[in-house]
């Protein structure tokens, strides 16, 4: 015999089960600083299984000095798309020297999509979703 649907209201509530997970993890780890997070993550939780992300912009300094104080080999993952600008990406390599940041990983689009999807490179022109879709 098939079981009866559940009713609506008995259905769970993704925010209100994403607030209660946010709820734990600020009474878990809510007194510590930004760094004692990053540390704990990075040496005791996850250690061996845990990267950055970052774009490489202005706003990343803050979260790669605290990387660089913890542990200069944590992985640091950088989206080269293509379409940044040589600013940005000189900023990116001044940090990695300035940090001394010795494991950080360059992903690339796929050549064969770009090829299939943008093959001229001019894709963000006309369809910017499209264009991240396909880079990102």
């Amino acid at each position: 015999m098939l079981a009866k649907p559940r009713p609506l209201d008995r259905i769970v509530d993704v925010e209100a089960g994403i607030a209660a997970e946010a709820a734990g993890l600020d009474a878990l780890l809510g007194h510590l600083k930004p760094i004692e997070i990053i540390e704990r993550a990075a040496r005791e939780s996850f250690r061996g299984e845990v990267a950055a992300v970052s774009s490489f912009g202005a706003d990343s300094a803050v979260l790669l000095h605290m990387i660089s104080e913890i542990d200069r080999t944590l992985p640091v993952i950088f989206l080269d798309t293509g379409k940044h600008f040589e600013e940005t990406l000189g900023y990116r390599d001044a940090l990695v020297a300035d940090f001394g940041l010795t494991d950080v990983r360059v992903i690339k689009p796929d050549e064969a999509a770009l090829e299939r999807v943008d093959p001229t490179g001019q894709l963000n022109e006309t369809d910017t979703d499209a264009c991240c879709n396909v880079r990102k």
